[in-house]
């Protein structure tokens, strides 16, 4: 299993975090990208698992389902959302 993690608008995302899981939810482990945006996981019995990313407060949504066959390699791409530009004004009472 290998890909690469992007940002909104399609820039590769270095250091990010990548997590891989079975479809059950069993067996989490997580890796982070290079400075290429370029992450992978080695020997994985064949199954189906599930992936996403994290990097600066920012989740994609899991890839699903995604299925790991014996002596191929499976590609995937994981998107993170926009950064949130929410803005917070803070206040005293005096």
């Amino acid at each position: 299993m290998q890909g690469t993690v992007l940002d909104a608008h399609g820039k590769p995302v270095a250091q990010a975090s990548v997590t891989i899981q079975t479809s059950d939810g069993l067996k989490p482990h997580a890796t982070h990208t290079d400075s290429s945006g370029h992450y992978e996981f080695a020997r994985y019995d064949a199954g189906q698992y599930d992936l996403r990313a994290y990097s600066k407060g920012q989740f994609s949504d899991w890839s699903k389902h995604i299925v790991i066959r014996p002596k191929k390699t499976t590609e995937v791409t994981l998107r993170l959302p926009p950064e949130s530009t929410e803005k917070v004004t803070v206040t005293s009472n005096p």
